[in-house]
């Protein structure tokens, strides 16, 4: 009870930060860095700002939720589900973009910190990758939406096609891709367990992930294990590859696998 009209502080400020005005925003639905207008929004905000949200009790009808779900399907290459067309300037080169059809999701509607790929007709695809992917399905959970929906089946099959706790996947073909893959390690690591565990309380059973091979994993152990190894002789984490969003630093770092390792035993849900 000590801290709770602060904790009733932090949930208005996020209710009231959601960018709530005009449905055409491809913003709409996405929280911003800073709590005015002209913000673009992208899906690490969203994440962050639900399960702070979830974690308070917000409730399942909130409008918050109802305007995430609609924001979600704008990161993600689903060309059921993402029918607009977005413009952007690479070096001085205009791009229109439009959806994939892989399933998976990326930054922001606008931006993948993967790239993007053209194709055939001229227009441009932005590149998926794991940590939005997982992110996109944490927000669809948070929104309500059901695990029947196309939206979901299809990321949780991008999930299954592309399973690997080694790398953030999705940026194979960058010019470095060892170290491209290890950018934001840990928060992927975070997204992951966050997101299967959200898919797992919606469902009401566990989730047995099946790669692309047909092989089966326990994700739970898996994520336990590929945190461990990656534990410094001091009990600290710190992303020694690559230290792209700020990982590293110890505190972020540990941060990130301590609440992973929390979540995965049970003693955060």
């Amino acid at each position: 009870t000590e801290f709770r009209s602060v904790q009733a502080k932090a949930v208005s400020y996020l209710e009231g930060s959601q960018i709530a005005g005009d449905a055409a925003d491809p913003s709409y639905g996405g929280f911003p860095y800073k709590q005015h207008l002209g913000q673009s929004a992208d899906a690490s905000n969203a994440l962050i700002a639900t399960n702070a949200l979830d974690e308070a009790g917000l409730a399942k009808d909130s409008e918050v939720r109802k305007r995430v779900g609609t924001y979600v399907s704008k990161i993600l290459n689903n060309s059921e589900a993402n029918t607009g067309e977005t413009e952007v300037e690479v070096d001085g080169e205009k791009r229109t973009v439009v959806s994939g059809v892989d399933m998976g999701a990326f930054y922001r509607p606008g931006e993948s910190k993967a790239g993007m790929v053209k194709r055939s007709d001229g227009k441009w695809e932005f590149k998926s990758y794991g940590s939005m992917t997982y992110a996109a399905l944490k927000l669809m959970m948070f929104a309500g939406v059901s695990p029947k929906d196309p939206r979901v089946q299809g990321v949780v099959t991008w999930i299954s096609n592309h399973w690997t706790l080694e790398r953030n996947p999705g940026f194979e073909n960058a010019e470095d891709p060892v170290k491209a893959g290890q950018q934001g390690m840990y928060y992927y690591l975070y997204t992951v367990t966050r997101a299967l565990s959200a898919y797992e309380q919606a469902t009401g059973k566990p989730l047995v992930v099946s790669d692309a091979d047909g092989r089966t994993h326990n994700w739970r152990a898996e994520v336990a294990a590929a945190l461990l190894q990656r534990q410094a002789e001091d009990g600290s984490w710190r992303n020694e590859i690559a230290e792209r969003w700020e990982e590293g630093s110890k505190t972020l770092a540990t941060s990130f696998a301590m609440q992973t390792l929390a979540y995965l035993t049970g003693r955060l849900r």
